[in-house]
C-alpha cells in the first residue's frame, strides 16, 4: 500500500458504530461507521491496520522494564491502541484508533479517537482522452505533457482510458512517453502498445457477441441510423452514409477508417463495438434510449453508453472503462484505493465511481459530475495537469 500523508491532524474523540457488535469489546475490529462533530461517516474500505501495545503514563511507570518489553508485544488488560486507516463513503481517508485504557472507575470501556484526515499517494492514474487530455484540436498542451512526465518520474503509472481504438490512441501515448498498457474501446481491450510481437500485444479483450452484428445492421437500415464498427486497426463505415461532418472531419482525423459494401460480409473480424452518430446533439440521449429498448426487444445483450455529444456506443454487455481499469490495476498489483481517474463524459462515469479518486472535468456531463469525487478545470484550462499537480505532484520532493 502507498504512503498516506496527513492532510491535517484532528485528535478528537468519536463514536464508533458496528453493524454487528464486536465479539471481544476490548479487541474491536474496524468499525462500519463513526460519528464526528455530529456527522456520520460510513466506512467503505479498510486501507490498513496495526496495533500499539506501548504502556503510557502510570501504566509504564508501574512495570519493570523487562516486563514492559514483553507486554509491548503481547498487550495486557487496559493497555494498547488499535489503529485503522479507512476510506469513507464520500471518498475521504481517515486514521482512527481505539484506546483500550479505561477512563475512570465508572468508565471501564475504552474510547475511540480520530487522529487525522489523510491524503494519498496514487500509484495509477487513468486519463480519458477526448476533452480531458486533448480538446477539439487534438493536441496535448505543454503543461499536460510536463505534468505527466513529472508524475511518471515519481514512479506513478499513467495510462489512457478511451473509447477510441488502439490506432489513434497509440499516437497520443507515444507523444506522452507513456509506458503502461493502454485501455481502449471503453475497456474492451487492454494492450501493450509498445510490444512488437502481435501475440503479446493484447493483454485482455472482450468483443461483441457476433449475433449482435446482424441485429444492429438491420436496425440501422430500418431506422436510418449512421452506423460504424470498430476493430483494433480499422473503423468500418458503409459505402454510402450520412455520417456527420464532425465525425468525419474531426473525430476520425487521426484514425484508420474505410468504407465497405456490406457489413455482414466485409468485416474481417468480430468488432469490439459499434457506434451510432447524430447530426443534432439534442438527439443523442433519445437515440441511446431507443437503442436500449430495441435490443431489449431483440433479447440481445449489449451495453449502451453515450460517449460524445454526437456519439452513442454499443458495447459487450457489462463493459465499461471501469472494467478495463480494474483489470489493469489487478495486473499491476495496484489496489483500487490507489487509482485516480479523470474524465468528462457519460462513458467515464463508471470509471470515476470505481477509482479511489474520481475527478470530472468541470464542463463534464451530468453523469460524470455526479459520479466524481471532485472536479478539475476543463481541458482548455489544462485540468488534467491541475489534477496531477493537486493530488500527486504536491508531494514532489
Amino acid at each position: 500500500m502507498s504512503t498516506l500523508h496527513p492532510l491535517h491532524f484532528i485528535g478528537e474523540p468519536i463514536e464508533a458504530g458496528f453493524d454487528q457488535p464486536p465479539l471481544v469489546e476490548k479487541k474491536p475490529g474496524c468499525p462500519n461507521c463513526f460519528v464526528w462533530r455530529g456527522q456520520t461517516y460510513r466506512i467503505v474500505e479498510k486501507l490498513g491496520e496495526w496495533f500499539d501495545y506501548t504502556r503510557r503514563g502510570r501504566f509504564a511507570r508501574n512495570m519493570q522494564p523487562q516486563h514492559a518489553a514483553v507486554a509491548a508485544t503481547r498487550g495486557s488488560w487496559g493497555v494498547g491502541r488499535y489503529y485503522f486507516q479507512v476510506r469513507t463513503e464520500g471518498g475521504q481517508l481517515f486514521e482512527l484508533y481505539y484506546d483500550r485504557a479505561p477512563k475512570g472507575s465508572d468508565q471501564r470501556k475504552g474510547a475511540w479517537f480520530l487522529v487525522s484526515e489523510l491524503e494519498k499517494e496514487f500509484r495509477l492514474v487513468a486519463f480519458d482522452l477526448d476533452n480531458t487530455l486533448i480538446g477539439p484540436d487534438l493536441t496535448l498542451s505543454p503543461r499536460v505533457k510536463k505534468a505527466i512526465a513529472r508524475a511518471m518520474a515519481q514512479g506513478v503509472v499513467v495510462t489512457i482510458a478511451t473509447g477510441r481504438g488502439p490506432s489513434p490512441t497509440d499516437q497520443f501515448a507515444a507523444a506522452l512517453d507513456v509506458t503502461a498498457p493502454l485501455i481502449c474501446f471503453q475497456g474492451g481491450i487492454v494492450y501493450d502498445y509498445r510490444a512488437h510481437d502481435a501475440s503479446r500485444r493484447v493483454l485482455h479483450e472482450t468483443r461483441l457477441d457476433p449475433a449482435v452484428v446482424p441485429i444492429i445492421v438491420r436496425l440501422a437500415e430500418e431506422r436510418g441510423w449512421n452506423l460504424q464498427f470498430e476493430t483494433p486497426d480499422m473503423i468500418y463505415l458503409p459505402r454510402v452514409s450520412h455520417h456527420p461532418a464532425e465525425l468525419l472531419q474531426q473525430l476520425l482525423r487521426t484514425a484508420n477508417w474505410k468504407r465497405v459494401d456490406d457489413f455482414l460480409f466485409d468485416l474481417p473480424e468480430t468488432p469490439h463495438k459499434f457506434i451510432l452518430s447524430v447530426h443534432d446533439r439534442a438527439e443523442r440521449d433519445a437515440l441511446a434510449a431507443e437503442l436500449r429498448a430495441s435490443f431489449d426487444r431483440e433479447l440481445a445483450q449489449i451495453t449502451v453508453v453515450p460517449s460524445h455529444p454526437i456519439l452513442v456506443e454499443g458495447l459487450p454487455r457489462g463493459m465499461s472503462k471501469a472494467v478495463g481499469l480494474a483489470w489493469l490495476a489487478e495486473y499491476l498489483n495496484i489496489s483500487r484505493a490507489e487509482v485516480m481517474a479523470v474524465g468528462d463524459n457519460d462513458n467515464d462515469a463508471e470509471m470515476l465511481r470505481w477509482a479511489g479518486l474520481g475527478l470530472a472535468m468541470a464542463d463534464g456531463s451530468p453523469a460524470a459530475l455526479a459520479a466524481a469525487d471532485e472536479t478539475v478545470p476543463p481541458v482548455v484550462e489544462d485540468g488534467a495537469a491541475i489534477a496531477l499537480e493537486k493530488y500527486i505532484l504536491r508531494f514532489e520532493s
